[in-house]
């Protein structure tokens, strides 16, 4: 009985330090926002808690979708930090305006990118062209967050 306690008290110390690991994962990746550095991110969903403050924090909000991605690329080029999400699952940071593919699904070129896709509960670490992470256009919520607005000097 001692040994099955001890080994379940393991695997539950295990699954807490796993959910930490996803919230510094996505902690670290955004930590260009300073308005971001002390969110309390939840444990098993941080993208969610990320779609929630960024819609308070960023200085434009768009919903993407096949009809407005282009004109919605060529508005975040005049921002320091873009990020997409794809509903509480995906996140990405686009990277490279000046690296881009042209996506057929999306009908306009698109950037480079590199973020997180959350599967089974696991953040699994991705980059390419940013069609290739946030998947092709359908009824998945997807919004475009805008950071710091550039300014010409």
């Amino acid at each position: 009985m001692k040994i099955f306690i001890s080994i379940l008290f393991c695997l539950s110390a295990c699954l807490v330090d796993a959910q930490n690991t996803k919230v510094e994962v996505i902690r670290e990746f955004v930590n260009e926002i300073k308005s971001f550095e002390k969110i309390n991110f939840d444990l098993d969903l941080p993208i969610r808690t990320f779609n929630q403050k960024a819609k308070e924090k960023a200085d434009t909000v768009i919903v993407v979708d096949k009809s407005n991605i282009k004109e919605s690329l060529v508005l975040a080029k005049k921002y320091n930090l873009a990020f997409i999400t794809v509903e509480n699952h995906t996140i990405v940071r686009i990277s490279n305006f000046n690296k881009t593919s042209i996506s057929g699904s999306w009908s306009t070129r698109m950037p480079f990118g590199e973020g997180y896709i959350q599967r089974h509960g696991r953040l699994n670490a991705t980059k390419g062209t940013i069609n290739n992470i946030i998947g092709r256009p359908d009824k998945k919520i997807r919004n475009l967050y805008l950071f710091k607005m550039k300014t010409d000097s």
